[in-house]
């Protein structure tokens, strides 16, 4: 039995519209190499693109790490999802970097002759780890789904895939255990991927903005803003519902407001350390991102929709909707976006580099744009694929988030009476 999907139609339609607008741009990659304008900026709308996308990977494993690493019951019929988000994510943040290199097909050297004392050595090694565990853990969740679905239909195919389960309670109790463990393991990969991405960039220390002992803990601040509202929006669009599906939800929303409370302390603070040295270079970085040729994408799109309109959406009303906080997760993606553009593109089109080649400011050109618009239809699209294929929201799911609501994963045989209302 497939899952169904909410509003398939409009989904489907818009990421394919993404991947047909952003094709032209993936084929001259493919047919002219490299474009020329990364040379002067090394890193440019591409790494924006890679860091957004490894910030939703690692954020959506929170989810997963709530639910049973701190044993928040409640979000365990979510954590299927945000696996699937994740391991989505971090597909095309790969694919991001890969579209950056000059010479992808030699990525490979890096394991083969790491750097021990490279930051970018160690990134790898814990993308390796965390998109191991993120695998790992959504096997083991899916067990029960599979082993359901051999049951319903006599199916091989999914008797294999459940891998022995059989949902008697010393069974159960194992896998929790292992699901704990690998949770611990996501987790701390997470934290590190998070941290470590902020640290490659705050290594370098001829970047002002960059080179600051705050930064690694912004970039674990948006990674979980970015990977919970995407979790949210997909699972608002995509899932099933149901009073206590939607009440998990809004939950989310609520953690995700007092992460936005956390990054309003932590973003002035920053801007504050480095414009505190009174350094012409660097606070001509700060000038370029609050008053420079696009102040719009900081006060606009960062300050404005992504935080303070985002704010008002979850904390203002005085009875919370779904509708309004799906809305409000999907300003954040649009101002964590923002940010990741204003904290790369500035300091480097601003900076020595980019000067001497007589640049005055890096515009990313129509090829860059459409790689990136190619790549969050493809994510979208992957998601899609992996929501109808995969049990990520089983047919009795709005009971099961009943169930979790309630504190009790046992099935109580007075709402199983009441299963086809919830449905």
């Amino acid at each position: 039995m497939r899952n169904k999907i909410k509003l398939p139609n409009p989904i489907l339609v818009g990421c394919i519209t993404l991947l047909l607008i952003g094709l032209p741009g993936v084929l001259s990659r493919v047919a002219n190499g490299q474009p020329p304008t990364p040379q002067a900026i090394p890193w440019g709308l591409w790494i924006c693109a890679y860091t957004f996308f490894s910030g939703i990977s690692a954020g959506s494993f929170a989810v997963a790490a709530l639910a049973y690493v701190f044993d928040y019951r409640r979000f365990r019929p979510l954590v299927p999802f945000a696996l699937l988000v994740s391991l989505v994510a971090l597909i095309t943040a790969v694919v991001f970097v890969l579209a950056d290199l000059g010479h992808p097909e030699r990525a490979f050297h890096i394991a083969l002759r790491p750097n021990q004392r490279s930051v970018m050595a160690w990134v790898i090694g814990l993308y390796n780890v965390f998109g191991i565990a993120v695998v790992s853990m959504l096997v083991m969740v899916l067990r029960p789904q599979w082993a359901k679905r051999a049951d319903e239909t006599g199916n091989r195919l999914y008797r294999l895939l459940a891998l022995g389960y059989r949902g008697v309670p010393g069974q159960e109790l194992g896998d929790s255990v292992v699901l704990k463990l690998i949770g611990i393991l996501g987790l701390t990969s997470a934290l590190g991927l998070g941290g470590g991405v902020g640290a490659l960039f705050s290594a370098l220390g001829s970047r002002a903005l960059w080179h600051s002992g705050l930064f690694p803990v912004t970039f674990i601040i948006s990674a979980m803003l970015s990977g919970l509202s995407a979790v949210l929006a997909g699972a608002s669009l995509t899932g099933n519902g149901g009073h206590a599906f939607k009440g998990t939800l809004l939950i989310l929303g609520r953690l995700i407001g007092y992460l936005l409370a956390i990054e309003m302390v932590i973003m002035p603070a920053e801007g504050l350390i480095v414009a505190s040295g009174a350094i012409p270079s660097h606070l001509t970085v700060l000038k370029a991102i609050a008053a420079g040729p696009y102040p719009w994408v900081f006060w606009g799109v960062q300050i404005g929709l992504g935080t303070v309109a985002a704010m008002l959406l979850l904390f203002l009303p005085k009875r919370a909707t779904l509708a309004a906080t799906s809305v409000a997760a999907l300003l954040v993606l649009a101002g964590v976006f923002a940010f990741r553009l204003n904290f790369v593109i500035p300091q480097l089109a601003m900076g020595d580099f980019a000067m001497s080649d007589g640049l005055a400011f890096y515009v990313p050109d129509v090829e860059e744009w459409q790689l990136v618009v190619f790549g969050c239809g493809f994510a979208g699209l992957l998601v899609l694929v992996g929501r109808y294929v995969l049990p990520v929201f089983s047919t009795s799911a709005p009971l099961d988030f009943e169930l979790a609501a309630r504190g009790d994963t046992r099935r109580w045989a007075g709402l199983l009476q009441h299963q086809e209302q919830w449905r």
